[in-house]
């Protein structure tokens, strides 16, 4: 195992002071601290895969349970990729029920957001403030788009003068438009981009909200979404599609057992072993740079084994494994220690099993079906 240099307790506070360990950084931020699967897994079936499929435009699915790494995966291959693509993050978390369920609804949607893209970037660049947009009959509001701009990001395409200038032209179309129409003027966009030698992909990587939302029980938007919407995307638009599909999807009533609009999918690999958490550990503390105190942290060996089992009985969640790892140097910092040790990691799971019995109970369960085996 790759032993994390040993700072002492300074060093733990710096490493708390900067963060380094949250376990929802922002998702522009996520590509930054990832570590490939294909490192850890020593075979290229995750990021070499999304890699070529997003190269040669392809539809893909990125599947797996909540918090085992699918967005921050799509974040890094894309960041990392060539550099002609025109990546659109469409999100859908808090839309309502129609716009993702109904083509029409889901390609004014898209083109919304490309018209935030452009608000954004006139912002930025200090350009007037007036509504930017109102495609398909629905204005948007660039101080909308500023409250959003750590959701949606800005990608390097929009703040291209002549690509903007003749975006513009298309999303600034007024008047009600039939459903044929809008999803014509989202393909108008897409070829617009295109038409500048790049090639669009379109990532919807959002939807595993709908099982956790507070806005009720929206699992019957899955069925609709992923066969009304996917085949518009597939069958109308000429770009790339890249999706996550939450691994419970699959036995919901109405969801399509076999998806005809992706062709690739892309499960997301469990880590094989502590060294692999090791590894991420290491990554977010390298960084914050090689002269921060904080990269002088020091996680033991047992943590790391520690911290290794909690991952596996928590539903092989690397983001749950995160917060196991926030919350234990949280503690080791309260104790005045001098590396994060096995029994932060244990103080950590009890302090979440206290408030969280179900939770402890699930896990259990696992211990116990590992343990038969």
């Amino acid at each position: 195992m790759t032993a994390l240099p040993v700072g002492g307790h300074t060093a733990l506070l710096a490493l708390q002071e900067a963060h380094a360990f949250d376990p929802a950084p922002l998702r522009s931020g996520l590509h930054g601290v990832h570590v490939p699967f294909d490192e850890m897994t020593g075979t290229p079936t995750c990021e070499a895969v999304l890699d070529r499929a997003v190269t040669a435009m392809e539809r893909v699915a990125v599947s797996g349970g909540s918090g085992v790494g699918k967005t921050s995966l799509v974040q890094h291959v894309l960041a990392t990729s060539a550099d002609d693509l025109a990546v659109v993050r469409v999100p859908v978390e808090a839309e309502d029920p129609a716009t993702v369920s109904e083509p029409a609804a889901f390609a004014a949607h898209l083109v919304r957001t490309v018209a935030r893209y452009l608000a954004e970037a006139r912002r930025i660049s200090g350009a007037a403030q007036d509504d930017l947009v109102s495609g398909a009959g629905l204005v948007v509001s660039t101080e909308r788009s500023r409250h959003r701009r750590a959701g949606l990001g800005l990608p390097l395409w929009a703040t291209d003068v002549t690509i903007a200038t003749e975006l513009g032209s298309v999303v600034t179309a007024t008047g009600q438009r039939s459903g044929a129409e809008v999803v014509a003027l989202a393909q108008q966009v897409v070829d617009t981009v295109s038409d500048r030698g790049l090639r669009p992909v379109i990532v919807i990587d959002d939807s595993d909200a709908w099982l956790r939302t507070p806005l009720g029980d929206r699992s019957d938007l899955v069925g609709p979404f992923f066969t009304r919407v996917l085949r518009m995307l597939a069958e109308e638009l000429t770009a790339s599609l890249v999706v996550a599909v939450h691994s419970d999807y699959y036995a919901l009533p109405g969801f399509p057992a076999d998806v005809g609009f992706i062709e690739q999918s892309i499960p997301v690999p469990e880590l094989p072993a502590p060294t692999a958490l090791d590894r991420i550990i290491c990554a977010r503390i390298e960084v914050l740079g090689d002269d921060s105190p904080a990269a002088e942290a020091h996680v033991t060996p047992e943590a790391i084994e520690a911290l290794f089992a909690a991952y596996r009985s928590e539903g092989r969640s690397v983001r749950r494994a995160m917060l196991l790892a926030h919350t234990a140097l949280q503690i080791a910092c309260q104790d005045g220690a001098d590396a994060i040790n096995d029994r932060h990691i244990d103080a950590a799971l009890t302090y979440y099993d206290h408030y969280d019995p179900a939770r402890a109970d699930a896990r259990a369960d696992v211990d116990r079906a590992a343990g038969a085996r």
